[in-house]
């Protein structure tokens, strides 16, 4: 699925309600690390493998001061973050 507002997505987040989230993943920019609360403060992607086995990831979307939502797996994002 394509990155989109979560208020464009609301059948999605909606259908994750009957689910538990079984495993997080997180990719952390690694010129955060000097940052207080390095793990909660630095920028990065964020996956969610529900209890059905499938994958939710939320991105930073800068142009809209929001985040972008979209199914299947995170993709890595490079050297320039750890996972």
């Amino acid at each position: 699925m394509i990155n989109t507002l979560p208020s464009n997505n609301l059948s999605l987040l909606r259908n994750l309600l009957s689910k538990r989230i079984v495993s997080v993943k997180r990719q952390l920019f690694k010129e955060d690390i000097d940052l207080t609360d390095y793990e909660q403060n630095a920028d990065g992607p964020i996956e969610f493998i529900m209890s059905d086995s499938s994958a939710i990831h939320f991105i930073a979307n800068t142009e809209t001061f929001s985040i972008g939502v979209a199914t299947g797996e995170m993709p890595l994002y490079g050297d320039s973050y750890e996972l």
